[in-house]
């Protein structure tokens, strides 16, 4: 589904609106009115599909009633309608200099008329997070006859998504990025390190870029001189949470970090009352859905989106609030292209909650608390710690 940010960019929806400002003249008053309605009922659950962009149900809810509003236009205007959205997105298509696309996608704009049989279609294909896809999808753009191609992606972070062990172990989950890096020759090597970074807090950058890019990353001049939107909240902090119940290890759900992301979150939104946006990071789809339903109760101003690290890859959010959820060690929370993915969405602030458990039994996470305690960002926190108290932690002491 496409993002409702820039949905109304996408060539269906540009098609959308000149068919149907074209055939508005044709349409019976009656259903004038109706299509009317739809549109606006779609607009509004925009809005909130904007606003709760980690909501699925209401994503669901914005795609239906666009799909209705759709269909009612085919039902009133019949094949016409049709017929004139294919006319006007194949002009679209054609007329464009560039086209945004998946690589899956791709493979349908080989096949459009308007480029079918031409060997040039397009000088060249720029694919980001390059480092995401396998070999075969990043082969799908070279079919619009592309001169050039661009890679752009970052082998530090998660490769792509193998589901089986077999595939993964027939190299089937390895990226063009990673065997083209892998194989040429120093002196031939086409990969050219970016090396400035211009999204994370320097006190934010400074763990990611010792521990997982050699101490090679720069942070821009633009990151340190920007204007801080947040007065006074630390860029970095690591919380300690003493678990005092049980996670639940079966179902990767932790109901302490939960209640202190809701405590954490009620604080951020009270003190700081402008527009920005939060990011809930977790490994586990359970603590995510978890998360959710407790977000549901209550309406934040700030838009919150909660994710899985694996699907919060490419993105940034001003704040980012990391849920460890387990107390001990395991592959998945150890991989360190994950924790580098999860530790690099933030602008302005990251907050990390694990256990005790987890900081002595994990080596990365060892590593974590070090670097805090070092920084003497490392601060122990409990079930039962107030919001007040909360509120002391994350602010620098004037």
């Amino acid at each position: 589904m496409i993002n409702c940010k820039v949905q109304k960019h996408s060539v269906f929806e540009l098609a959308k609106r000149n068919t149907q400002s074209d055939l508005w003249h044709s349409v019976p008053e009656a259903d004038k009115e109706i299509l009317h309605s739809l549109k606006k009922h779609a607009a509004r659950l925009q809005d909130l599909a904007i606003k709760k962009s980690s909501d699925a149900a209401i994503k669901e809810k914005y795609s239906n009633a666009k799909m209705e509003h759709n269909k009612k236009w085919q039902r009133v205007m019949g094949q016409g309608y049709t017929n004139l959205l294919r006319k006007y997105e194949r002009q679209l298509l054609g007329g464009a200099e560039v086209v945004c696309t998946t690589l899956s996608s791709s493979i349908r704009i080989s096949g459009e008329d308007v480029f079918r049989g031409k060997d040039d279609v397009f000088s060249f294909c720029i694919v980001d997070e390059a480092t995401q896809g396998n070999e075969q999808e990043t082969l799908m753009p070279l079919k619009l006859g592309v001169s050039k191609l661009i890679l752009v992606g970052d082998p530090k972070q998660l490769p792509a998504v193998t589901q089986t062990r077999d595939v993964k172990n027939c190299g089937y989950g390895e990226s063009l990025f990673s065997r083209i890096m892998a194989n040429f020759p120093s002196d031939r090597n086409p990969v050219r390190l970016l090396n400035v970074q211009y999204r994370m807090n320097p006190e934010i950058s400074a763990f990611p870029n010792k521990h997982f890019y050699g101490g090679r990353l720069q942070d821009s001049e633009s990151v340190s001189k920007r204007t801080n939107i947040f007065k006074n909240l630390r860029p970095y902090i690591v919380f300690n949470l003493d678990m005092d119940s049980i996670v639940n290890s079966q179902e990767y759900v932790s109901k302490p970090e939960t209640y202190c992301i809701i405590k954490l979150l009620n604080v951020i939104t009270k003190y700081y009352k402008h527009d920005y946006s939060i990011g809930i990071v977790t490994p586990y789809n359970n603590q995510k859905a978890v998360i959710n339903m407790h977000l549901e109760k209550i309406d934040y101003r700030p838009c919150i989106t909660v994710s899985t690290v694996d699907n919060f890859q490419g993105q940034e959010k001003d704040i980012i609030i990391m849920s460890c959820v387990r107390e001990n060690t395991n592959n998945f929370l150890s991989d360190e292209q994950r924790l580098n993915v999860a530790m690099t969405r933030a602008k302005y602030a990251l907050i990390i909650i694990g256990s005790s458990s987890l900081f002595a039994t994990c080596a990365m996470f060892g590593s974590i608390k070090e670097d805090a305690c070092r920084r003497k960002l490392f601060v122990d926190v409990f079930p039962n710690t107030s919001e007040s108290q909360l509120l002391k932690h994350l602010l620098i002491a004037k």
